[in-house]
């Protein structure tokens, strides 16, 4: 199978592409505005405002799976009957935030702690270029501006840019999830976000997800909010190519928990299910269907 699990810092920035800008902490207690529809249904927004010298512990965990032909995307965060994971990764980090105002807030994030296995174990080349890049992503940190509605705009040098692939296509930043105005329980609303994990170059090549978010329910009191996602590749991968195979298709589901009094997401699941045609197209050779699931897991203390 394609070794899509060998990725892992592309991976970390897909973990964290549909939380909701879950690396930004934020809000006053109370701080959601709330007003009124034509229906006389309340609405909320939900927004991050953050206070800066706030803190954040994340931890980011990953699972992948060589998925069954007829498998449909569901929140599967631990094994699928009868599968173990191919690979796995586990990353603690911290967001800390250096300066809000009106629009959003700069952020600076850094990794603490990088694990991860792979079945069976790797040895040689394999296992000092897995060191190699478990080093390279420990330790480091990333400055980035986060707007009210979750959008990520990165505030570096240009490194991002000068590397290629997935990095040079979030350089340019992430589309905000959350939505432009207050909504009420059963409300939808859809954004279009890059696939992670795409090995094209350029952004324009990268597959794309269509994601419908719906705002499931308030707990009382109105101080979580509890949102659901469904998304499905827009138009074909494109041409794109993750880890030497074509994107033919993909589908994911998620689910995730935003505490509007402290104005974060703690909790985000994601399942994601791609299909792959494995095999080099210059060689003429047929070209092998792959279904790879990959389960997410983003909380935040």
């Amino acid at each position: 199978m394609p070794r899509v699990g060998r990725r892992p810092a592309a991976v970390l920035a897909g973990g964290l592409l549909v939380t909701l800008g879950a690396v930004a902490p934020g809000g006053e207690a109370g701080a959601q505005a709330v007003a009124r529809s034509p229906g006389d249904r309340p609405t909320i927004a939900l927004r991050l405002r953050p206070r800066a010298g706030d803190t954040l512990m994340l931890r980011f965990e990953q699972a992948m799976y060589r998925a069954a032909p007829g498998a449909a995307p569901g929140l599967a965060l631990g094994a699928p009957p009868g599968g173990r994971p191919t690979s796995s990764m586990t990353v603690l980090s911290r967001s800390i935030v250096e300066a809000t105002d009106l629009s959003g807030s700069v952020v600076v994030g850094i990794v603490d702690s990088v694990r991860w296995t792979v079945a069976g174990g790797v040895t040689g080349v394999a296992a000092e270029a897995l060191e190699r890049a478990r080093r390279a992503m420990q330790g480091r940190r990333t400055r980035m501006r986060v707007a009210t509605d979750g959008a990520m705009r990165w505030l570096a040098d240009g490194a991002a840019g000068r590397q290629g692939g997935i990095a040079a296509t979030l350089a340019a930043g992430l589309p905000g999830a959350l939505p432009e105005a207050p909504v009420a329980v059963g409300a939808t609303w859809t954004r279009t976000m890059p696939l992670p994990w795409a090995d094209a170059v350029r952004a324009t090549a990268a597959p794309r997800l269509e994601v419908t978010f719906r705002l499931d329910s308030l707990t009382r009191g109105r101080s979580v909010a509890h949102l659901s996602m469904r998304g499905r590749l827009a138009g074909g991968g494109g041409g794109a190519r993750v880890a030497g195979a074509a994107v033919v298709g993909g589908a994911a589901v998620g689910a995730l928990q935003v505490d509007l009094a402290r104005g974060w997401v703690t909790d985000s699941r994601t399942d994601f299910l791609l299909d792959l045609e494995a095999g080099d197209p210059m060689s003429g050779a047929r070209a092998r269907p792959v279904r790879v699931r990959v389960a997410q897991r983003l909380t935040v203390r």
